[in-house]
């Protein structure tokens, strides 16, 4: 007999798919759903791909990816964060998403827990496998300050952390709230997560995406080793989001052990796509300073747009590659919550942002996501269809 499983798990590519329906339809239409570069994989990258299929990288690669990548790997954070690693610390998985994945089997297998701990608003991915694991999920919700930047509280969070937990989510910089953890931050959730135990995984996809200062990392805090995951992806740098190539680092005896687990669950990452990413990894220099000119840009015409248009609230970002952008008490008497505000853009103004509620239970009806991952002039024909929409409903 097959157990069914009865799990609500939320997904923006669900949504995305109802965006790409009314795209069909409008010639108009203005897709704000996903976090995918609107810039295409960088030439000499797909023709390291070719290569490399020419010369017979077409079968099995090691568990733990290529030497040579790993190696390319250490010399990327080397230039991203400015710490020495070694190949050893590296894994090499089919996307991030793996890895977060990896984590978790980790977690729920190396010991008894009862829950996960992690932000809200949070990436819809820790929810939904917390769920699958059979864990209770504790939130700690962030602090939006006046001017619309949210802030980690961070004594809430590791009030959160107990005995009872085996694993606690952090991600910088964030999906959706853009904001950048702290070193010290940082450093007393490590210190937390020593005192119980507790893995610490640190979802660090968006580090090319930082618009106020310097990227702070996981692997900034002395000790990290001990308890803690860095995760990242060729996905959003390079404008790879279907290659699906990402990785973890960690202590080598971790390393050692995820690899036996990537072995007998999807063998090895595939063999010519490594092979591009490490020439995606030569030209990172080049690809870092056009997205920091690009999106920077972005950001701040929408942290300007968000404060002159009717019915939203303003947003501060720090970092990523969205806002998740609050609507004024008005227009939720209007619409009740933001799956209905939703529908009525796709329907009213031909564009399509993300429901909050795949993202938050303390923000989820009040907000939505929009991703900066398009061109100014898509950004601002968005805004001004936003402050139509709205001068209509509140009309109504």
């Amino acid at each position: 007999m097959i157990m069914m499983l009865s799990l609500k798990l939320g997904s923006t590519i669900t949504y995305a798919s109802k965006a790409k329906q009314y795209k069909r339809l409008y010639k108009d239409f203005i897709d704000l759903t996903l976090g995918e570069p609107d810039f295409k994989t960088p030439q000499p990258i797909i023709d390291a791909l070719k290569d490399a299929i020419k010369k017979g990288y077409t079968g099995y690669a090691p568990a733990q990816g290529y030497e040579e990548l790993r190696k390319a790997i250490t010399q990327l954070e080397e230039k991203r964060l400015g710490i020495s690693l070694d190949p050893s610390q590296v894994l090499v998985t089919p996307g991030a998403k793996t890895a977060v994945f990896l984590a978790f089997l980790l977690a729920t297998l190396s010991r008894k827990c009862q829950n996960l701990v992690t932000t809200d608003p949070y990436y819809y991915q820790y929810v939904n496998l917390a769920r699958i694991f059979g864990l209770q999920i504790r939130l700690s919700k962030l602090v939006v300050t006046p001017d619309g930047k949210f802030e980690l509280d961070v004594a809430d969070f590791i009030g959160k952390i107990d005995k009872q937990t085996c694993l606690a989510i952090v991600n910088t910089p964030h999906n959706p709230a853009a904001l950048k953890i702290k070193l010290s931050e940082f450093e007393e959730i490590v210190n937390h997560a020593k005192k119980f135990n507790v893995l610490l995984v640190s979802d660090e996809v968006y580090a090319d995406y930082v618009f106020e200062g310097r990227h702070i990392s996981l692997l900034h805090v002395s000790g990290w080793e001990d308890v803690g995951i860095y995760v990242n992806s060729f996905s959003k740098t390079f404008a790879m989001t279907g290659w699906r190539l990402g990785y973890l680092i960690a202590n080598p005896k971790l390393v050692a052990l995820l690899r036996s687990f990537a072995a007998n669950i999807y063998t090895s990452p595939t063999s010519f796509v490594q092979i591009a990413a490490t020439k995606a990894i030569e030209i990172y220099d080049d690809i870092r300073q056009m997205i920091l000119t690009v999106f920077h840009e972005r950001k701040s015409l929408v942290e300007k747009l968000s404060q002159q248009t009717l019915g939203l609230r303003p947003v501060r970002l720090e970092g990523g590659m969205f806002a998740f952008i609050m609507l004024s008490k008005e227009i939720l008497e209007k619409v009740g919550s933001s799956d209905e505000y939703a529908d009525y853009l796709l329907e009213k103004a031909h564009i399509a942002l993300t429901p909050g509620t795949i993202f938050s239970e303390a923000y989820g009806r009040q907000a939505l996501r929009l991703s900066l991952a398009a061109r100014i002039e898509a950004i601002k024909e968005a805004f001004r269809r936003l402050e139509e929409a709205n001068k209509a409903l509140l009309e109504l």
